[in-house]
């Protein structure tokens, strides 16, 4: 059911139904954790509580790429907002991949089944759904989740993967 050929289907309800077309993807990291397949159970573990959690795709160290969250619908990813440039709920109009990364400041480097996995995901979804390079006449692109909340998640993704 997946929309990415060959993504684990590991689904959650930790979404926002029909949100529409997306124009930014937000690259995350995870900050723990060990597996692809673990983080997507944990997301779906935050179901029905306060603070419920998901992205779109997770990309393990192993190079294994899972989907919790359909493209059509908005994923609970990005957290607070801290930055005026971004209206509304970003959640509505971004896909959000999270890079498993087991160090909790972020500081691990990608591993070569990580690039070699998510790279290709990323041109993918960005060829299906009309995102460019983001620049400033145009209102699509690739950014860290420190875009949105450069105040708590200034981390977020860590290693700097050509986004700026």
């Amino acid at each position: 059911m997946s929309d990415y050929p060959g993504a684990i289907w590991i689904p959650n309800q930790n979404f926002f139904p029909n949100t529409g077309k997306k124009s930014f993807i937000i690259l995350h990291a995870t900050a723990g954790g060990t597996s692809a397949e673990g983080i997507a159970t944990y997301f779906k573990n935050t179901e029905g509580t306060n603070n419920p959690v998901s992205s779109h795709y997770i990309v393990g160290k192993d190079g294994h790429v899972v989907q919790t969250i359909l493209e059509k619908h908005g994923s609970y990813a990005n957290g607070v907002v801290n930055n005026s440039n971004w209206t509304g709920n970003p959640n509505n109009y971004t896909i959000s991949i999270e890079f498993v990364k087991s160090s909790t400041d972020n500081s691990d480097q990608l591993t070569d089944a990580q690039k070699q996995a998510g790279f290709p995901l990323i041109k993918n979804i960005c060829e299906r759904n009309g995102i460019g390079k983001h620049d400033a006449d145009d209102d699509t692109g690739i950014t860290g989740h420190f875009a949105i909340d450069p105040v708590n998640r200034a981390r977020c993704p860590g290693e700097n993967y050509g986004i700026t």
